[in-house]
């Protein structure tokens, strides 16, 4: 991966020198992937918005001037040096809300199933998504295995909560859109 510096008086990131690497395209494959690029541009702020909130899955280098962040949701956020600049374009996946098709993501394991069948019961009849500690009683476990799983549940694209609010928990329907 690139190395990323933060420049304190501009406040903000940039790609450490040098970037030498050559992607091996040929000239017409590369004006090609340039042309996309630039027609999948988006203002900087509409990428804000449509990655706020998104959890991420993990960062691949395909090659040296291209980043892409992976997110649970199957969306893709691509960085690529393009002619000197930087140029970003987001791509939707299938579990996206407003993509189209199923989730093909990954499938919880036998014990984060009984979780989320718990959660999903307790949002049933008490209105409200339970306190880590009520999952704790009920699965008589302690209070930093109940995290772990929820941390877990979270990443995997499982669950939703929302930072500093207690009983926020939201289980994401993988089988609509």
């Amino acid at each position: 991966m690139p190395n990323f510096t933060f420049d304190r008086s501009a406040g903000s990131h940039s790609l450490a020198r040098p970037l030498t690497a050559t992607l091996g395209l040929s000239p017409v494959r590369e004006t090609q992937r340039v042309t996309a690029m630039r027609k999948s541009r988006t203002d900087v702020a509409d990428i804000t918005d449509e990655v706020s909130g998104k959890t991420v899955s993990h960062a691949t280098q395909p090659d040296a001037r291209r980043l892409e962040i992976h997110f649970t949701d199957d969306s893709v956020l691509a960085i690529e040096l393009l002619h000197r600049r930087l140029a970003a374009a987001l791509t939707r996946g299938p579990g996206d809300p407003t993509g189209n098709g199923l989730h093909d993501g990954p499938e919880p394991t036998r014990r984060q199933r009984e979780y989320l069948e718990f959660i999903a019961r307790y949002i049933l009849r008490f209105g409200v998504s339970p306190a880590e500690s009520d999952i704790e009683r009920h699965f008589l476990v302690s209070a930093p295995s109940v995290n772990q799983m929820v941390q877990t549940l979270e990443r995997r694209g499982f669950i939703t909560r929302r930072r500093g609010v207690p009983r926020s928990i939201t289980i994401v329907d993988r089988t609509h859109c």
